[in-house]
């Protein structure tokens, strides 16, 4: 870069040597610095150099970027049109670009061919603004199917260099970044509808939720939209796994008003979805057919034969029954095929 400037340099510095004595009584001094000059490309841009005591000096305009001489006092030298100078016949210098380019942009020198040489630099920077190179960049509209693989691509020119951001044309939440997970709306399903509970007892609702971002997940009952808290009535769990979560409300001494449907709702940016759940009563009998007695253990398998239309069991008590005398309990798991009722052995 040194070699370069001197050859600018020695050559304006050659063009006037022996045109004036090196030793001077004044020499010229700049008052003010070149001022730097910001454009954005089409306009006007014009550089100002203050210089007092010039005497028989003359002052010249060099570009830097282009090593190349715009102008010696008042005779431009370049042959770009669109520079020009102007002088106030007093101390002021002014250079103007027409037009300003992008190849115009960088050091400006306002130098005086004194003794040692006097120089100042202005910068110039020419603003272009941002456009999207489509040639280089996805067309506007792209057809994918669903959970298949895609890139868009979208370049912009402009300087400064352009930023570019996406969003969605709707607005919506747009996942970017290390997380590049898909992104959708809650979907929401349990494994049973109706769920049973005798009047005293307790019950566990579950829902399951599948959404990304994370859905915010909570339970109502009936009409009601009051949010169910935990508390000595009601508790929440969450598990969760990847984009599932599994939420269950338990529901403790249950009363004949806590019989009713039951929503688990589900919500994020992108939408929201709900499931109901019922809960039923189950009646437990509390005497024994007018045919026959039986014992606790008679009455207990009879109420879980009752509670099988909800909830599922793996084997029951069962007893021998008679008009007169009643045998000890044992297990069986025998079914009948025709009734569907359990033997009594």
């Amino acid at each position: 870069m040194g070699n370069v400037k001197w050859t600018v340099y020695g050559f304006f510095a050659l063009l006037f040597s022996g045109s004036y004595s090196l030793v001077q009584e004044q020499l010229p001094e700049f008052l003010e610095p070149v001022n730097n000059v910001t454009a954005p490309a089409g306009r006007d841009a014009t550089f100002t150099c203050v210089v007092d005591k010039l005497g028989d000096f003359k002052v010249a305009w060099i570009h830097m970027n282009r090593q190349m001489i715009i102008a010696i006092h008042s005779k431009v030298i370049t042959r770009v049109p669109r520079f020009s100078v102007s002088y106030d016949h007093q101390r002021t210098w002014r250079m103007t670009i027409k037009s300003v380019e992008v190849e115009d942009r960088g050091g400006y020198m306002c130098q005086v061919n004194s003794d040692p040489l006097l120089s100042q630099v202005g910068y110039l920077t020419v603003v272009v603004p941002p456009e999207i190179a489509d040639n280089v960049s996805s067309p506007s509209q792209v057809t994918v199917r669903e959970g298949g693989k895609i890139t868009l691509t979208c370049k912009a020119e402009g300087f400064p260099r352009p930023k570019v951001t996406w969003r969605r044309e709707d607005s919506r939440p747009l996942s970017l970044g290390a997380d590049r997970r898909k992104v959708f709306p809650p979907t929401i399903w349990v494994s049973q509808e109706i769920v049973g509970a005798p009047h005293g007892g307790s019950a566990r609702l579950e829902c399951q939720v599948e959404a990304w971002p994370k859905a915010i997940v909570y339970w109502v009952k009936g009409s009601e939209r009051n949010v169910l808290l935990a508390g000595k009535k009601h508790s929440t769990k969450t598990d969760e796994s990847g984009y599932i979560s599994r939420i269950t409300l338990g529901i403790q001494g249950i009363s004949r008003r806590d019989f009713d449907t039951y929503k688990c709702m589900a919500k994020n940016a992108l939408g929201e979805a709900e499931v109901a759940v019922k809960l039923h009563e189950i009646i437990i009998p509390t005497t024994p057919s007018s045919s026959f007695k039986t014992s606790k253990a008679a009455m207990s398998a009879f109420a879980k034969h009752e509670v099988a239309g909800v909830t599922q069991f793996s084997f029951y008590y069962t007893t021998r029954l008679s008009s007169s005398k009643i045998d000890a309990p044992r297990y069986t798991r025998e079914k009948s095929k025709s009734s569907g009722n359990f033997y009594l052995l």
